[in-house]
Parts: C-alpha cells; sequence; structure tokens
C-alpha cells in the first residue's frame, strides 16, 4: 500500500510541475516575436527601433504587452 501511496505523489509532483510549465508558456504573435528577436540581434531595444523603424517606446511596449519580458532567458 506504501507503494503506491509513493507512485501517486509522484505522479501528483509531476502533473502539478507540468502545470506551472504551461502558465509559463506565452502565446505571442508575428510580430511581437519579430521585435523579440529584432532585440537579441541587435543588443539594444534603440537600434531594433531603428532596424524594425519604429520608435523605442513602440518596441518596448511591444515587449512589455507580449508579456515575453517575464519569463527567464
Amino acid at each position: 500500500m506504501a507503494s503506491h501511496s509513493r507512485r501517486c505523489n509522484r505522479y501528483v509532483k509531476h502533473r502539478s510541475s507540468i502545470i506551472d510549465l504551461q502558465r509559463k508558456i506565452v502565446t505571442i504573435s508575428t510580430k511581437q516575436f519579430e521585435v523579440f528577436l529584432a532585440v537579441i540581434e541587435c543588443g539594444t531595444v534603440t537600434r531594433a527601433a531603428e532596424r524594425l523603424y519604429l520608435s523605442q517606446p513602440a518596441v518596448s511596449r511591444t515587449l512589455e504587452s507580449s508579456g515575453i519580458l517575464n519569463l527567464a532567458i
């Protein structure tokens, strides 16, 4: 009986970690991904904005609204 209980506990722990991972998944648009990628490639938000012909605040807002900044990279 104890063996069964341990297996169930492992399943519950595994299941909760999957749920935690699903909560961290962010859905972003193609435009948001393009902005994020440009920032990574250019190194700064300002340079990415210049490359994308956008203002720096517009790039910052796009990153903030996507929620991608909340992820640990």
